[in-house]
């Protein structure tokens, strides 16, 4: 999510007058104090080592910056899609980007990221910053910065062990599994309370029907043919939507009617079509616990409730 409280041209500029030592790599002494700060040294540090495996070392920063860039909603300065080719030119080419060279200075990273080595820099922390936004993790460039020096430095031990990196991912996974969870149970509620409110505003709508099980429907086209039984195979074109007209399926799109047995469908549809003679057009509106209920299947979620508009085309008796 951009963050709405700072300017939209937010640059390092501002960052270096409000705080100078950000991007001063300021990573001495600092401790990781908390899981967010933990992935995000784990993660950098990581991909650090193995694009340092590539014999490419990463400037620091330029990293900072990708980072920061990423933390406060800012485009990137240049294209990220460029990733993938510096990275494969930088191995090919003997040039500075595989020496040991020291970080630029402040103010070349601000007129325009020069060199490759900057760029795969910039570029790198803004791939690691993105990913933790997929899981919910605030991204933290000082604890990304610090990943990066112990990636690259030849004598300083890492912050963390073996064990304590199995640890931190099983954290990791039980924290996005708990969001998740938090995440399911808003939507849940959100779907049970869109579908209490729209039922309840569309019962009392002319030409619409409430059978006792709660299914709606209204007859817009009324044919004169026979009506369907529930074992019966029936002919129809059809549309399913959710409630704020997603569609998720469609026989118009596919150019041709559908037949099934109406046993075969969800309660909610057949239920409704054994109402309609054949020759009509009906729409359905159909409560989750009759369509696809807690599961939701695809293109539907969890607690939906759906509406079908429905042609009838079609009825092939069964004697089975």
């Amino acid at each position: 999510m951009l963050n709405f409280l700072k300017p939209a041209l937010f640059s390092i500029v501002v960052i270096l007058s409000a705080c100078s030592s950000e991007l001063d790599i300021p990573y001495k002494g600092i401790e990781l104090n908390s899981l967010e700060q933990t992935a995000n040294y784990f993660q950098a540090r990581n991909i650090s080592k193995k694009i340092l495996a590539m014999k490419i070392r990463l400037d620091e920063k330029p990293f900072l910056l990708g980072a920061y860039d990423v933390r406060d909603g800012i485009p990137a300065r240049i294209p990220e899609e460029r990733y993938t080719e510096l990275l494969n030119s930088a191995q090919k080419n003997a040039s500075p980007l595989v020496t040991d060279a020291q970080p630029s200075d402040v103010e070349t990273a601000l007129e325009g990221l020069r060199t490759p080595q900057e760029q795969i820099s910039y570029l790198t922390a803004r791939a690691i910053a993105k990913s933790f936004g997929k899981d919910g993790i605030p991204v933290m460039p000082t604890s990304m910065a610090i990943g990066l020096a112990d990636a690259q430095a030849t004598s300083t031990p890492p912050k963390i062990s073996a064990k304590e990196e199995k640890q931190l991912v099983a954290a990791i996974q039980e924290k996005i599994k708990v969001k998740d969870n938090d995440w399911a149970e808003n939507r849940n509620q959100f779907h049970r309370a869109e579908e209490k409110a729209f039922f309840a505003e569309n019962i009392v709508k002319p030409d619409v029907v409430t059978l006792n099980s709660g299914i709606q429907y209204k007859i817009v086209k009324k044919g004169t043919g026979k009506l369907p039984k529930i074992k019966d195979t029936v002919t129809v074109k059809y549309r399913g939507t959710l409630l704020d007209g997603t569609e998720f399926d469609s026989s118009y799109k596919r150019g041709e009617p559908d037949s099934f047995k109406l046993s075969d469908m969800i309660p909610g549809f057949s239920q409704a079509m054994i109402q309609v003679p054949d020759g009509s057009k009906v729409i359905i509106y159909i409560p989750s616990l009759l369509a696809y209920g807690e599961k939701g299947t695809e293109g539907i979620p969890p607690y939906a409730a759906v509406i079908f508009e429905v042609e009838l085309n079609g009825i092939k008796s069964s004697f089975f």
